[in-house]
């Protein structure tokens, strides 16, 4: 069955995915040639996001990687970046990384 052949989403790819996607809704402009059901699709999924609470995004961000803090290293890359990119806001926490 292919449904149990796909893997599991983490919430970290799920953050990075939605805060790419995001981003790309709010610089694309609709033309008349889109596929208006898919954008339709990508509104509802968003929709979803927007109820992600910030606080919780943060604490699951420091439950998954607290090892990580703990022992002094940085975080990866991509984290950073997925979370700063869902919470733009935030960005000047991480001015000296």
């Amino acid at each position: 069955d292919s449904e149990d052949e796909e893997l599991e989403e983490t919430e970290e790819e799920f953050m990075e995915r939605y805060a790419i996607e995001a981003l790309n809704l709010e610089s694309a402009v609709i033309t008349e040639d889109d596929d208006i059901e898919g954008q339709c699709q990508e509104d509802i999924e968003l929709v979803v996001f927007g109820e992600v609470d910030p606080q919780s995004a943060v604490f699951s961000l420091i439950e998954r990687y607290h090892q990580v803090l703990i022992k002094g290293q940085k975080l990866p890359a991509r984290t950073i970046n997925g979370f700063l990119t869902a919470f733009p806001q935030y960005s000047s926490h991480f001015q000296n990384l």
